[in-house]
């Protein structure tokens, strides 16, 4: 599955793997004073987690996630410039790739 994050996200998903591999991560209502933020998205982070392919349990003794098999996260984020030949046209929620355009399979541009 798809998800699409903002750097801030990427980089608080990052931080909760790494409590997460160390086990200190304490409970989910102190993980979201942490992070500030609601322990709604605590939970929509482990399900982010579970999506590629993480599996998380948390420990109450201990009051702490963790992973019971190792689990790597890799996360890039990279900006680049569009090209003229890469550009996009979007219409009607629907995207139409330069190339297609050129090729007549698409549609005809609107004349203004």
């Amino acid at each position: 599955m798809v998800k699409y994050f903002n750097p801030k996200s990427l980089e608080r998903l990052s931080r909760f793997h790494k409590l997460i591999q160390k086990e200190i991560t304490g409970t989910p209502r102190e993980l979201a004073n942490k992070f500030n933020i609601s322990e709604r998205n605590i939970y929509l982070m482990i399900d982010w987690l579970k999506d590629y392919g993480a599996t998380i349990k948390y420990d109450r003794k201990r009051k702490t996630y963790f992973y019971p098999k190792a689990f790597e996260l890799k996360i890039r984020f990279y900006i680049k410039s569009i090209i003229d030949d890469e550009m996009r046209i979007i219409e009607g929620g629907k995207i139409y790739s330069t190339a297609r355009i050129l090729q007549g399979k698409t549609f005809s541009l609107p004349q203004y």
